[in-house]
């Protein structure tokens, strides 16, 4: 919810609240709903991660009042009816003892409210960023644990193709001569549909017979010569192929090819059987390979499913060594954060800001335009440093000064200073600026550290906002562990 639909909710339950007035005559049913609704739509607005310390605030005020009002009721008066008319006595009572709920809900809730208000205050003192800088010191030396554990699995990968090449070098031969043979056999299987083609047409009357002839020279008779040539090139590679019955010695050296490559994949898994305990590798080695290889559907991906895999663990280096970037940045900002904090603005930084982020800083200063500056005005502005070079008068007509601010020389010589002073400024403008960001880092994930802490609080029940509250000064790390994770969370959705 945006904060002003929170408040607009907070402003429905005061009117709610106002509505409540156990002097009138009603229902039990009646007297509860009093109760039962705003209490319903606190809980709920309060459960809302966009609920403030300011909206819990307005909470306990409303509530606050409420209970003041309703503590007020006393049920003399309907003890005394009760005991007058016993006809009426046992409906007078039941209504006495829904209004007198009705009360400790209503009182129950602000002193919920208010417990919540004090979990909540106890804990933000808690708060010290350097928790959170070991969160993010465990992160990086977590990552560099998975980097290194990645690499070494990489490196493993590696050794293993050495200790299948000819298993490899195996199926990539079968596979390409498997390719081979049914290139050939579309070859051959298209000069045959070509043929039937001619055939019908030769056999309809209507089709010119020149052009059939022209057809079969130039299409069919090329096809042929293609095909014998591939034919006799191909019988040269596989001595069992036959012409006059090129379909089924294909299929039988293509079987063969099939067999080579299933003997060679089941040496590669023979072997990485006991890979782990021939060759030294990390236990998981064949885990890792096989979920892999399992999942794998034609031989094609079974020869590249090793490299396949040295890819995979590379992408996560990768975007791990990103993270670490990232990590690292956000650690060197809450340490210089904290130490700005403490020390106080100095308007000093080590870190040089970047050409880029100068020229870009110049660019914003409204006083760059003077740069551009041409004709008089340029030789305005010339004139002006000059004088003020030679320490005259600025309202002084000097005829040899202004004469001199025509000349290129003089311009170029402007410009330099004036661009000189510009990027002073720029350059005192980021720093002043990566100060200030750097100042604010603390105090954003403090921020950020209340919002958690407000939605988790908000959020329990009884039983265990009590328990927050018993644990808040001798034993608080769990509560605070709890609202850390909830921040790294949210910060991943």
């Amino acid at each position: 919810m945006t904060l002003e639909q929170i408040n607009a909710e907070l402003v429905e339950i005061m009117g709610l609240i106002d509505n409540i007035d156990l002097s009138k005559e009603a229902t039990p049913e009646q007297i509860k709903k009093m109760a039962d609704k705003p209490i319903e739509r606190v809980e709920k607005v309060s459960a809302d991660k966009g609920f403030t310390e300011e909206n819990l605030d307005t909470a306990i005020n409303i509530f606050g009042q409420a209970k003041v009002k309703v503590e007020k009721y006393d049920p003399n008066e309907e003890y005394v009816e009760a005991q007058s008319d016993k006809t009426k006595s046992k409906d007078i009572l039941v209504r006495v003892s829904a209004k007198k709920d009705a009360v400790g809900r209503i009182a129950g809730k602000y002193d919920e409210l208010t417990r919540k208000k004090d979990v909540i205050e106890k804990y933000k003192k808690k708060f010290d960023i350097r928790h959170l800088e070991q969160r993010e010191e465990r992160k990086l030396l977590a990552n560099n644990n998975r980097i290194a554990n990645n690499e070494a699995r990489w490196q493993e990968i590696q050794d293993f193709k050495g200790k299948i090449r000819m298993e490899l070098e195996d199926i990539n031969i079968c596979l390409k001569e498997i390719k081979e043979l049914e290139e050939l056999e579309k070859q051959f299987k298209k000069l045959k549909e070509d043929k039937a083609d001619i055939a019908k047409l030769k056999a309809d009357p209507s089709v010119d017979k020149d052009v059939i002839a022209d057809y079969e020279a130039k299409i069919i008779n090329e096809n042929e010569s293609k095909c014998k040539e591939a034919l006799e090139k191909a019988t040269k590679k596989y001595p069992t192929l036959k012409a006059n019955n090129l379909e089924g010695s294909i299929a039988k050296i293509k079987g063969e090819k099939r067999s080579k490559i299933a003997g060679a994949k089941g040496s590669i898994k023979k072997k990485l059987g006991f890979a782990e305990k021939k060759y030294g590798y990390k236990r998981g080695f064949q885990t890792f390979m096989d979920k892999r290889i399992q999942a794998i559907k034609t031989d094609e991906e079974f020869l590249s499913v090793f490299d396949s895999a040295q890819s995979e663990l590379s992408a996560k280096n990768y975007t791990l060594q990103l993270e670490n970037d990232k990590v690292n940045d956000n650690i060197t900002s809450m340490r210089e954060g904290q130490k700005i904090m403490q020390e106080g603005e100095t308007g000093d930084s080590k870190e040089e800001p970047t050409e880029e982020e100068i020229q870009k800083m110049m660019e914003s200063i409204p006083t760059s335009k003077a740069l551009s500056l041409t004709g008089e005005e340029l030789e305005d502005a010339v004139y002006k440093y000059l004088v003020e070079q030679k320490g005259k008068d600025p309202n002084k007509n000097h005829p040899i000064l202004k004469w001199m601010s025509t000349w290129h020389g003089k311009q170029d010589e402007w410009r330099k200073s004036y661009e000189e002073k510009l990027r002073a400024e720029a350059i005192e403008k980021i720093r002043s600026e990566k100060q200030d960001k750097k100042a604010k880092v603390v105090e954003s994930k403090r921020e950020k550290f209340i919002s958690s802490l407000l939605t988790r609080v908000m959020k329990a029940d009884d039983k265990t906002v009590k328990q927050m509250d018993e644990a808040a000064e001798k034993n608080p790390g769990q509560v605070l562990e709890d609202i850390y994770k909830d921040m790294d969370d949210d910060s991943t959705r």
